[in-house]
């Protein structure tokens, strides 16, 4: 709730998930209402205050599932190993809707953008494995000094040798992110109907460090990069760049 208020208090935006037991009130008389009582039809698009103490004012967003996903969900509460949870009534029953709290306005996103949105969150968790898995960035810091070089002289190179490596590779994600990752997503889209997946991409470029080096530019090695790091064309899910795309209506040219 303090981070939500922080943003919201320099004109920002957030969309998150609803916490079950975060106190909810009237926008208006400021008298607490359960969520049962909210949760009454199948869409439902509120302005609210959150939090007991904050009394954030923010948009409440719930879309009822399917059946055959709530129950899903309800059966996997039912078994939580966790045995001191002891769901309530209306915990169980909340978990037929898909609920959103955020402060973007109804002008900006309707609650059917709400869902695409928040269902490309996954895309932050990728950039992250890409760039510390696929990259491996673990490999570039250098190991402490043995066990008898543990003077404070030691300690002190130890510590500097760290931070250029972490620092470097920063520089290098940042010159990677926006200069190669973005201008290839665009040109391999727009001339291959093909998108590229980040995760390959960056295992390409650690294998193949070399070989880019040497280029000149990064297009010398364009179609290459089209055919071994673009997503399979048999995947039955969307991708997050094409959820991207349908949310902002990107068009091939």
């Amino acid at each position: 709730m303090k981070a939500f208020k922080a943003i919201d208090s320099v004109k920002a935006f957030f969309l998150s998930r609803y916490r079950y037991g975060v106190n909810i009130y009237d926008a208006k008389t400021e008298e607490q209402i359960p969520i049962s009582k909210i949760l009454n039809k199948d869409i439902v698009d509120i302005e609210v205050l959150i939090g007991a103490s904050e009394k954030l004012k923010c948009r409440l967003v719930a879309v009822k599932l399917p059946e055959h996903i709530a129950a899903e969900r309800r059966r996997k509460a039912k078994n939580d190993r966790d045995k001191r949870l002891n769901h309530s009534n209306e915990y169980m029953e909340s978990l037929s809707w898909s609920i959103f709290v955020t402060n973007i306005d109804k002008q900006v996103w309707c609650h059917e953008k709400i869902i695409q949105a928040y269902k490309i969150r996954w895309h932050i968790e990728i950039i992250f494995k890409g760039w510390k898995s696929h990259f491996n960035i673990a490999t570039l810091v250098p190991p402490p000094p043995k066990s008898n070089q543990k003077q404070k002289k030691y300690l002190e190179q130890y510590k500097y040798r760290i931070d250029s490596a972490i620092f470097m590779m920063l520089i290098f994600i940042i010159l990677f992110q926006i200069h190669v990752y973005t201008s290839l997503v665009f040109r391999v889209f727009n001339k291959y109907n093909k998108q590229i997946s980040l995760l390959k991409l960056c295992s390409y470029l650690a294998t193949h460090k070399l070989r880019i080096f040497s280029c000149e530019t990064i297009e010398e090695l364009e179609t290459e990069i089209a055919y071994y790091t673009t997503f399979e064309k048999r995947r039955k899910r969307n991708n997050h760049l094409e959820l991207f795309m349908k949310i902002f209506d990107y068009q091939r040219i």
